[in-house]
């Protein structure tokens, strides 16, 4: 399929690397204000333009036609939510955010992933398609047992880096992990986003910052699981990918993080490719097909019997979020933050948990659903206001820091109704807070 976008793209690609200025250097920020400034902003462009070659002129001005329908599309959805014509202009904006947003791989703050369908679940792949617990398990020995071969086979390895390699040539090894690739290079995202794309999917990329997920993990110390970047030198596909991984033994974590992300319509046949971007963004070069290590890993012999491996995570993935577990993230910011509350604001806390915990039960069906930034909204108020708020009644501070961080005053009936609920279950039952109670912080002693 040919795509007008992917005309546009490559267009502006060749424009950028012909862009010397008077200098003889290029200078990024002129080409983005001179090539991406909007049409409303003249002074960008009046800036960018006194060091423009004169004999590029005609193709700036070439260029920005052609960006005009980006901008008037940016400017109808706004906040909303980004859905491109074709994964050629969902390109097309990410050159586009490098302008405005600084968004890009070189400073590797940011992790981008790519999915084919925007429907489903960043999930790892040991933790999809359970019915049995046995079938995890299962597949936990698989790993394991192939994980001791490949040490046994090349002894420099960790077994971190043993799971990575097979994490990265589990389709040919048909094997499973718990690592969630990312990548460093949004352009490898995309291009993995629509590798394979089929006509009615939406393919969509996610892109979240690094210091971000630190902050949500305590550094990697709750079950959000810490962002393994896993250093194996010479293993093709991992450098190739510029390939990093999340080790997040809860899959709906990711979501609840609300993630920056945009979808494009995908078309059978139209991949993302950029033979002249460096290092090249195409299938042979990301997929290597006569990668001389895929033979060397299929000659491997599997250990028998050899158990679990160290770095496994809990298995999380195979039972639901609990109130108890958001109690648990939260106490691991305050932890971080040394944050020390008495026992009445804990307890205020953990109701507070359980609040923002119905809350996500009800994602399908209340569009004013929260992210875990609004619980941590909620610890700081708790944080900033604590000798005004630990002279009231337990109720009165549930609702202070429920309605300011999480509901932010909302009216919302269905909002009221859950935190009700929860008031109303605090005063009828005296067992409700043991449920909260973890040997991992000691809250309520």
């Amino acid at each position: 399929m040919k795509s007008r976008w992917e005309h546009v793209y490559h267009f502006i690609c060749k424009l950028e690397k012909k862009f010397f200025w008077r200098d003889g250097e290029k200078t990024q920020q002129d080409f983005n204000f001179a090539v991406f400034s909007h049409p409303e902003r003249p002074d960008r462009f009046k800036e960018a333009r006194n060091f423009i070659n004169p004999s590029l002129m005609d193709d700036v001005m070439t260029a920005r036609e052609y960006l005009e329908d980006l901008h008037y599309f940016l400017e109808k959805v706004h906040w909303g939510k980004k859905i491109f014509e074709d994964v050629y202009q969902a390109a097309v904006y990410l050159k586009y955010v490098r302008h405005s947003a600084h968004i890009w791989y070189e400073d590797k703050i940011h992790l981008f992933r790519g999915q084919r369908n925007e429907e489903w679940k960043i999930i790892p792949t040991i933790f999809r398609d359970i019915d049995q617990i046995s079938v995890i398990k299962q597949r936990f020995l698989s790993l394991s047992n192939y994980v001791r071969g490949l040490q046994d086979r090349i002894p420099t390895l960790t077994e971190n880096q043993a799971v990575a390699i097979v994490q990265h040539y589990s389709t040919e090894l048909k094997l499973s992990t718990w690592l969630v690739d990312f990548t460093w290079d949004p352009l490898v995202a995309l291009f993995f986003a629509s590798l394979d794309g089929q006509q009615g999917e939406r393919g969509i990329m996610f892109y979240i910052s690094q210091n971000e997920w630190n902050r949500l993990s305590a550094k990697g110390s709750n079950i959000f699981g810490p962002i393994e970047i896993i250093e194996v030198p010479n293993i093709y596909r991992i450098e190739a990918q510029k390939a990093l991984f999340l080790k997040s033994p809860q899959p709906d974590l990711f979501s609840e993080t609300s993630p920056y992300s945009f979808c494009f319509k995908q078309h059978v046949g139209l991949i993302f490719e950029d033979p002249n971007h460096d290092p090249p963004i195409t299938e042979e070069f990301l997929i290597k097909k006569d990668d001389p290590f895929i033979e060397t890993l299929l000659k491997i012999k599997p250990f028998e019997k050899s158990g679990f491996l160290k770095s496994a995570p809990p298995p999380l993935a195979l039972h639901p979020l609990e109130a108890k577990h958001y109690f648990l993230i939260l106490g691991s910011w305050c932890e971080q933050k040394q944050f020390y509350f008495k026992l009445k604001m804990w307890e205020c806390l953990a109701a507070v948990c359980d609040v923002y915990y119905r809350l996500q039960k009800l994602r399908k069906i209340i569009e004013d659903t929260k992210s875990i930034h609004h619980l941590f909204r909620a610890m700081e108020y708790a944080q900033v206001f604590y000798d005004e708020l630990i002279e009231r009644s337990r109720l009165t501070i549930i609702d202070e820091i429920t309605n300011a961080s999480l509901f932010e005053h909302s009216s919302n009936e269905k909002l009221n109704s859950i935190l009700n609920d929860v008031k109303f279950e605090i005063q009828n039952n005296e067992d409700y807070f043991k449920s909260f109670n973890s040997k991992d912080f000691n809250f309520f002693s």
